[in-house]
């Protein structure tokens, strides 16, 4: 009974596959990505090829390099967990040993998230006998730099030669059309070029840069073998242009006998937070103090590091074995996409799983995944504000090309923060992300408390944010109305529009989180306050524009329904039966024009409905209620978004029988491939936030937006119990909601 426990407690950690199919391969590469913050690679198989080499991708966070003027990409780099095995027994013929063609039921693929360790093992049958293989590698949690790859190889009854090589494969390019509607075209090209390689006894290193940028990327590899190994020879290799660097082992086995080999590779670039005097020259310094390291030991400061991570954000829930390895399976790519330590970067909306959306960051890590790191690890929370205040400047400087004042962001952008959308609507209308950004810092200072980051940096961003604002509002003397004109909301189906309520009214509420941060430091911090009105030229006269504008605003309201609408042009839109013209998960734009869709009463994902979901307290139950009844029938769901949203709110309003439709569509979103995308476009990391927020905010109705905890649970019907940790305001805190009770119990006093 105890060994049947262990094994369902391991299955509620274990992604399993059980049969290689090559038609699956792409999704499959997917769903077995592997990160560390840092670095990021596609589940690819080790030791064959099953895609071109631009779906190869292993991508460090902040590398991006330009494709053309003004729009770059994320760069693939080098593979290094390329692996060649070859055979040569009595018969002495040549076989090459892949998955491929194993042994009928003997492949098994997993990733254990509980320490993020790809494994492999299948049997290959040759001309002279069968070996057993398993590979298993991982990215260290410990050391972001470190990537460590171990083959075994056990004769059952093979005798003869074996050649095994170890690559840093930098012949890999990345495909530079991202277009959804080209998706056939392809223009591959190499985004790094090779600087210089060194072959010494302990190491092999390649040294890449890309050409216009001028990030330089370091690899260095060494490798362990088995002592009981028989060795014939250890060579290595440079080819393809001096892309590819090899170590060529020959070993000698006997039925009944195992080799082990491990290889080591240590990454380091120019941009790095280290901020390296030379990237080449950490690089080898690492790679030969990791040398001497088993894979035990580096294994077990990886599996520490996880270990914590884990203790302070796993979520544990009793009745529903399916719900337990989602949710799981989202909090691990929600820890393995953070760029850890560094504020330079962000999260994109594929995170390193895909190289979709060309890596960009959007309004994505503040809605629906900064709320997970606030409450599991505040510090990673302000690392990613911190990103957004880095990039202030080139804010300022796209306020100034529209011919306006303050900040604005970009609504599609990269570690420099420059605008890179190339479609002239989107990137100039859909304006939310710089309320959103506004939004996230007010809810980082609610949850931590951390004044000195207010008077730091949330401030100077407010500042600018609101300036933005009272320059983008347009005032029409008729009325006495302030109107937001040529804006596009959250629902991008709602075309470019007049009045987006969600835009307005987050705009609004900068106005208020500003005004608050503004005597919360004139009062604690003084000279710091000085300081920011000195570098922004901030007046205090400024704050009454801000209150004219909030009194004065435009939002459309149905008094008869008691309904707040999207917009002023919403209701003009043709109503249609969205039964007939959606019958599966299969997003609608890929059916009818973009330009047909803008036309109709439909929403592609929650607007209003995700309003009313970041600013609970702003609407009455009636609302609330009103809004759901409207909108979430004619909701299309052709955001991956979209899910997640209905399922949190929709637990928060108490349509709990919804919610857990919804909350299951989004925790399956990638696992089970609802949208029939995840092979083709990699994992959707917003979706993985709002699966995680449905737990915590909806189910277990965690609430501290009054500067209190509170609980208001939702507990599905088959769930038994949640429980999982969560920070506030410096304590850590354990949460447990069964049916009887919920609890939020202290963990630990002070967090230091």
């Amino acid at each position: 009974m105890i060994g049947q426990e262990r094994q369902d407690q391991q299955q509620d950690w274990i992604i399993l596959q059980t049969k290689s199919e090559a038609a699956k391969a792409d999704y499959f590469d997917s769903i077995f990505f592997q990160g560390n913050g840092y670095v990021g690679v596609r589940g690819f198989q080790d030791e064959y090829i099953t895609c071109e080499d631009y779906h190869r991708t292993t991508f460090i966070n902040g590398v991006y390099e330009y494709i053309k003027k003004d729009i770059s990409d994320m760069v693939n780099t080098p593979n290094f967990f390329s692996i060649e095995i070859s055979t040569m027994g009595k018969s002495e013929k040549l076989s090459t040993v892949t998955s491929a063609d194993c042994v009928d039921g003997s492949y098994k693929r997993s990733l254990n998230l509980e320490d993020g360790v790809l494994s492999k093992k299948f049997q290959s049958r040759l001309e002279d006998g069968t070996l057993d293989v398993s590979i298993d590698r991982f990215l260290s949690m410990a050391d972001t730099h470190l990537a460590v790859q171990r083959l075994s190889l056990t004769s059952i009854d093979f005798e003869g030669d074996i050649e095994v090589t170890f690559s840093i494969d930098g012949n890999v390019r990345n495909n530079t059309i991202h277009d959804e509607q080209l998706k056939s075209e392809k223009n591959p090209v190499f985004l790094l070029a090779p600087v210089r390689y060194e072959k010494h006894d302990d190491y092999l290193l390649l040294v890449e840069k890309t050409p216009y940028s001028e990030i330089t990327l370091a690899e260095a590899m060494c490798i362990e073998i088995s002592p009981d190994t028989q060795v014939l020879q250890v060579t290595s290799s440079v080819l393809e242009n001096s892309r590819n660097l090899s170590y060529h082992i020959r070993i000698h086995i006997t039925p009944g006998q195992k080799a082990v080999l491990c290889k080591k590779v240590c990454v380091c670039t120019s941009r790095d937070p280290e901020v390296w005097v030379d990237p080449a020259e950490e690089c080898i310094k690492k790679i030969l103090q990791t040398a001497s390291l088993s894979w035990n030991i580096l294994f077990s400061s990886h599996s520490a590091a996880w270990a914590q991570r884990w203790a302070d954000s796993d979520i544990q829930i009793v009745g529903d074995k399916r719900s337990q390895l989602e949710v799981r399976f989202a909090i691990y790519n929600l820890i393995v996409n953070y760029p850890v330590n560094d504020p330079k970067c962000s999260i994109g909306a594929r995170g390193l799983t895909h190289g979709r959306y060309k890596g960009c960051y959007f309004w994505d890590t503040e809605i629906y995944m900064l709320p997970f790191y606030l409450l599991t690890n505040p510090e990673s929370a302000k690392n990613l504000l911190k990103y957004r205040h880095n990039t202030l400047n080139m804010a300022r400087a796209s306020a100034r090309d529209f011919n306006l004042s303050g900040a604005r962001y970009s609504w599609m952008c990269t570690s420099d923060g420059s605008e890179q959308c190339e479609t002239w609507d989107t990137g100039s209308s859909e304006i939310h992300i710089t309320a959103d950004i506004a939004y996230a810092v007010d809810q980082y200072w609610r949850i931590t408390g951390d004044d000195d980051f207010v008077a730091q940096y949330g401030l100077e961003m407010l500042v600018e944010i609101c300036r933005y604002w009272v320059s983008r509002f347009s005032y029409d003397a008729n009325t006495e109305t302030y109107n937001l004109l040529w804006v596009k909301g959250p629902n991008e189906y709602g075309g470019v529009t007049v009045n987006n309520t969600f835009t307005i009214s987050l705009a609004i509420y900068g106005f208020e989180t500003a005004k608050k941060m503004l005597q919360m430091v004139k009062e604690k911090y003084p000279e710091l306050y000085q300081a920011t009105c000195k570098n922004t030229s901030f007046r205090e006269d400024e704050i009454l524009k801000w209150n004219q504008i909030a009194l004065h605003i435009h939002i459309s309201y149905d008094n008869a329904r008691n309904l707040l609408l999207e917009d002023d042009l919403f209701m003009l839109g043709e109503p249609v039966d969205i039964s007939c013209l959606k019958t599966d998960n299969q997003p609608l734009y890929k059916k009818i024009s973009f330009d047909r869709l803008q036309r109709m009463r439909v929403l592609k994902q929650a607007d209003i409905l995700l309003l009313m979901g970041l600013l609970p307290e702003k609407f009455t139950d009636a609302q609330k209620r009103a809004a759901w009844e409207f909108y979430e029938p004619i909701t299309l769901h052709d955001s991956t978004l979209s899910f997640g949203t209905h399922s949190w709110v929709g637990a928060m309003f108490g349509y709990d029988e919804k919610a857990f439709d919804y909350f299951q569509k989004s925790a399956g979103i990638d696992l089970r491939n609802i949208m029939n995308n995840t092979a083709e476009e990699g994992l959707h990391l917003a979706a993985f936030g709002s699966t995680w927020m449905t737990v915590v905010f909806g189910f277990a109705g965690l609430s501290l937006r009054g500067g209190e905890i509170l609980l208001n649970p939702h507990l599905p019907d088959s769930w038994k119990s949640i429980s999982f940790p969560f920070f506030y305001k410096n304590k850590k805190y354990l949460c447990r909601v069964d049916r009887e009770d919920a609890t939020a119990k202290t963990l630990v006093q002070e967090v230091s």
